[in-house]
């Protein structure tokens, strides 16, 4: 990873207690004496305090008491093992790289901070019963809902309503009616409800104030306006944002006073709750009595919400370990071939058939009945209230084919190669099995990721992976609170700025899914810009992209999807700094802008075995040198364990191999279970009672440097954070296109000045009928002045077949054009040359060649199809197909020389287009070497072809068609050179792009990846060989 550098600061998690192996029902009661302990119990689940108190005073039930003691193992255990962040279960810690060994003397327990807060669920529900509150309601400022769209005539948008508890979320539109455009305009930047009844007065001073009252509580409760009390995910915590918004009002109003004086207390006995050691049930049940006078509901389990912080005397680890994780990412980085997002290369294939190179509003774009959705959908979305709730998915197929990629086919091997070893160092793999060598760029990762690895004993590490849409996404939760945090998570945004251009700016998505799991997603104001949708920003108008504000188009060339900002006139990267898991989410706007944050990026470095994960029973220790990169793994079936009981679990531990101590892994929930402890054994068991697999892992053995001052030692997991130290260069995107207001059409269907046929057939088939009809045709048709342009290009969508479109001189001309047509057609559909004739919509490309621009371009493309056609005439056999491709490498010069570009000129713009199709066909090194050696073989042409002054160029008998085709279109060269909107080189590039199109009969964007590879290097020589000419003759002179 030698393009990125550590941050000098990484965080360190460790769990609430030392640890331990096990926990038996004899050490059980005294662990349950630790106030703390007691307290983390608590907060984790607060039904389980009286089960405890019964089982501890020997009041419970005797059936009751498995169940209990099963569920005590788990909490405690992990509050002795697990470092993810739980209530008080665990902590984070601030360290420092040094060049000195590492020293970790942590802080006891009972030092431990913490925060604690109410649950998001119920401060989003009292913020609803604010809204409605008589006295406060004047003083709200309301604005359009965040996920508006406007649409002939309709207000688009999602409301959420709760089923089954759930909130969920649906589309809904409203006519706007002059009323609804009054409000609509009058709360654009934020209106109280007086000053919406003023506007509608204004406009229609015949309704009461009653009409109008009844119409904004309408137009309210269906959530097309939203109101400001709602808190933000970025900045302070939801109950501070309250409480800075109530406490002005309440200066001047007593009734808001009353509504602040219970939140204000709330908040002061919070305070005072993190700042005691532990505190009881008791203690907590006082503090929810305050929310009694404020009339909302809450659910006594989930009301407080805990995050621990832990300091230390000294907390540092030795820079040399940087060293031995970079070379494992360098490592784990050139195993990867893993594809980008298939949803988002399944959008840009539709998209582009769809629209083109045009910019489109990114709602009406994601919209599912009538843009492409995300992910697109396979048909259109139509309502059928017949299907509703049935899911045929499972039906479709029982037996799916298992593809695996290249990487997952190396692991197999690997396997197999192995089988029966324990563990598999793959640095120490033989030649025939190292993973074939694959050029990559550091630029594949995002300017900032973050690694997550543990200290295990015998001075090893476990590398858990690397990742991250920004290095921020699992801390930010906690930086809200924590001042040195914040200050971590700010310092390491500022990096990823540090990578941006002055044409593009990242922008926070703002968005709550459910108010519950807004308590993981509040994080503190990072970024200059947020794009709020259904959730509300904490910025001033001026810094949010609201969705209505955003076109996205697509670069189907360069395989970029472009997000672009009208207001700011900048491309825009979304980003998402939470660890939000957004797959799954219903919304289509939502889940493009979080799957776009690393579009063209690699989105994590981590030994994963994909398909192989639940495939193979059994794969052995994974390493590279001393890091462990996955453990000893067992995927078993119910088939493997049905028969296991507490006491044949020994049995069966001894045929499988397990170790004594084992893990438990469900997603990335583990569970420490010692075989040697009969209550471990008999979770064990009651846990595969339940279960149709299990995925069991070997135990890895903490490093016992990581202690407090008392000198006990932590299970440990650290998160340390990657920038890219080199500059990486911008991807030059230019504005999108808006159609200049005097383009009144764009699609010309049958009946319109354009008539568009579409031949199917194969691709030598079409090189006669391109000489041999629409070349005849398309002079006749000039001849007779039924036309004023025709042009014909090759095209597959998938089947290969000619467009040929012709634009009509005046109406009376279409019937004339198609029986002729269709009499020199019908002979060859007959005969099956033609397979399929049909007419379409011609839709002109003005996003690529410009409004100024579109009737010149066609006018050049005719002149570009003439003499195509005429060059078809004269080639045939295998030096015909010689002479084609060397004819293209000439009418490129010949082009570029039109315009008026000078050596250096095309030289960069040839570099740009080869290295655009390197990348597209990921030529490697030896790609690669093969062009340079099929160049060298044709140096000696190439350099005759392009010096006019060589005599016998292989290419002789078609220089007057080049002759011709330069003095037909000199005019419109020079009209397209003086009026062009986009930039020259922007054109160029789609105008040599069609030239190769209507040469190259089969595979035409690699005949273009070789040629402009090829044209390149032949103009680079001829320059660089004047310049030593010209030197030479100033030398003699």
């Amino acid at each position: 990873m030698q393009a990125y550098e550590f941050h000098d600061e990484f965080i360190l998690r460790t769990p609430l207690r030392p640890y331990r192996n096990s926990v038996g029902p004899n050490e059980i009661p005294d662990l349950l004496q630790d106030e703390q302990i007691m307290e983390a119990l608590y907060l984790a689940s607060p039904v389980l305090q009286p089960e405890v108190q019964k089982w501890l005073n020997g009041s419970l039930p005797t059936d009751k008491t498995g169940k209990l003691l099963r569920s005590l193992y788990k909490y405690l255990m992990r509050l002795c093992t697990r470092c993810t962040p739980f209530g008080l279960f665990a902590s984070c810690t601030l360290g420092k790289w040094k060049q000195e060994a590492a020293q970790i003397d942590l802080d006891p327990p009972l030092k431990l901070k913490r925060n604690t807060r109410l649950d998001n669920e119920y401060l989003y529900a009292l913020t609803h019963h604010l809204e409605r509150h008589h006295a406060l309601r004047p003083y709200l400022k309301f604005h359009p809902n965040s996920s508006r769209q406007i649409h002939r005539q309709q207000f688009r948008y999602i409301e959420y309503f709760y089923a089954d508890g759930m909130r969920k979320h649906k589309l809904s539109a409203a006519y706007i009616d002059p009323y609804l455009n009054t409000v609509l305009t009058t709360a654009e930047n934020g209106a109280s409800i007086d000053e919406m009844q003023a506007a509608l007065l204004s406009f229609d001073d015949s309704l009461s104030n009653g009409e109008i009252s009844n119409y904004l509580e309408a137009v309210i409760e269906n959530q097309i306006l939203t109101s400001e009390l709602e808190p933000s995910l970025t900045g302070p915590s939801p109950l501070m944002q309250l409480l800075e918004y109530l406490r002005p009002i309440a200066l001047t109003d007593e009734t808001v006073d009353h509504l602040l004086q219970p939140l204000e207390a709330i908040s002061r006995q919070m305070e005072t709750l993190d700042k005691q050691v532990s505190n009881t049930p008791e203690d907590y049940l006082r503090v929810a009595e305050l929310l009694t006078p404020l009339g909302v509901a809450h659910n006594p389990t989930t009301l407080f919400q805990v995050d621990a912080y832990r300091s230390g005397t000294s907390v540092s680890l030795s820079a040399k370990l940087q060293t031995e994780l970079s070379n494992c990412l360098e490592f784990l980085d050139t195993l990867d071939d893993a594809a980008p997002s298939t949803d988002l290369l399944r959008f840009m294939q539709v998209f582009h058939r769809r629209y083109g190179r045009q910019s489109i509003p990114l709602a009406e774009a994601l919209d599912n009945s009538m843009g492409i959705g995300f992910p697109v959908l396979t048909r259109p979305a139509v309502a059928n209230p017949l299907l509703e709730s049935v899911n045929f998915s499972a039906d479709t197929d029982q037996s799916p084919t298992l593809n695996w990629s290249k990487y997952e086919a190396w692991i197999f091997r690997i396997l197999q190669h192995y089988t029966g070893a324990r563990q598999i160092n793959l640095a120490d793999l033989p030649d025939e099995l190292k993973y074939p060598a694959t050029e990559r760029s550091a630029s594949d990762l995002g300017p900032t990721l973050y690694t997550w690895f543990r200290l295990l004993e015998n001075d090893q590490i476990y590398l858990e992976g690397a990742g991250g849409s920004c290095a921020v996404n699992l801390i930010s939760r906690f930086a809200t609170a924590h001042e040195d945090l914040r200050e971590l998570t700010k310092t390491l945004v500022g990096f990823e700025e540090q990578h941006l251009g002055n044409s593009t700016v990242l922008a926070e998505v703002v968005h709550l899914p459910e108010s519950r799991t807004g308590n993981i997603l509040q994080r503190p104001d990072l970024r200059t810009y947020e794009i709020p949708y259904l959730g509300r920003s904490s910025k001033p108008d001026q810094q949010q992209l609201p969705v209505d504000d955003l076109l996205v188009s697509v670069d189907i060339a360069g395989k970029e999807i472009v997000l672009w900002s009208k207001k700011l006139n900048k491309r825009v990267i979304p980003r998402l700094s939470n660890a939000h898991n957004y797959a799954n989410s219903p919304l289509p706007i939502y889940r493009f802008l979080c799957e776009l944050q690393q579009h063209g990026e690699k989105r994590s470095l981590i030994f994963d075995p994909g398909v192989l994960r639940h495939k193979m029973r059994y794969y052995p220790r994974i390493q590279w040198k001393d890091i462990i990169l996955r453990p000893a793994t067992w995927n078993l079936q119910r088939v493997d364990y049905r028969n296991v009981t507490p006491k044949s679990i020994h049995q069966w531990q001894e045929e499988l191999g397990l170790p004594n101590r084992i893990v438990l892994t469900e997603g990335d929930n583990e569970l420490l279970i010692d075989l040697q402890e009969p209550l471990a054994c008999e979770v064990l068991c009651h846990k595969l009672k339940k279960s149709p697999r299990v995925m069991i892992q070997e135990f890895l053995v903490p490093d016992k440097s990581v202690r407090d001052r008392e000198g006990q030692h932590y299970t440990n997991e650290i998160l340390a954070f990657l920038y890219r130290s080199e500059p990486t260069n911008e991807s030059r995107i230019n504005p999108p296109f808006l159609p200049h207001p005097s383009v009144k059409q764009r699609a010309f269907g049958l009946g319109s000045e354009w008539l568009y046929y579409k031949m199917y057939t194969s691709p030598d088939e079409a090189d006669r009928i391109i000489t041999d009809y629409l070349l005849p045709a398309g002079n006749h048709f000039l001849e007779q002045q039924w036309i004023t342009d025709w042009f014909f290009i090759r095209y597959n969508d998938p089947d290969h077949h000619l467009r040929f479109r012709l634009k009509l001189a005046q109406p009376a001309a279409l019937p004339k054009v198609i029986e002729y047509l269709y009499r020199h057609f019908q002979p060859l559909l007959q005969q099956r040359i033609i397979q399929k004739l049909q007419t379409d919509t011609y839709e002109q490309e003005i996003e690529r060649y410009g409004a100024a621009c579109m009737e010149l371009s066609e006018r050049w493309f005719m002149y570009d199809s003439i003499a195509t056609a005429e060059m078809l005439s004269c080639i045939e056999g295998d030096e015909g197909e010689e002479l084609r491709w060397l004819y293209a490498a000439r009418a490129i010069d010949v082009l570029l020389d039109a315009f008026g570009l000078n050596p250096k000129e095309k030289e960069s713009l040839l570099l740009r287009m080869k290295s655009d199709f390197a990348r597209e066909f990921n030529l490697d090194k030896n790609i690669r070497s093969q062009l340079a050696a099929k160049y060298r073989r044709y140096r000696p042409l190439l350099s005759r072809i392009f010096d006019p002054q060589v005599e016998h160029s292989p290419i002789q008998e078609l220089e007057p068609i080049l002759d011709r085709y330069r003095q037909r279109s000199a005019g419109g060269i020079r009209a397209i050179g003086e009026r062009t909107e986009q930039p020259l080189e922007e054109l160029l590039w789609s105008y040599v792009h069609m030239l190769c199109n209507r040469i190259f009969k089969s595979e035409p964007r690699k005949c273009e990846a070789v040629l402009y590879d090829f044209v390149y290097q032949a103009l680079k020589t001829k320059h660089i060989l004047a310049g030593k000419r010209k030197q030479a003759s100033s030398l003699a002179t």
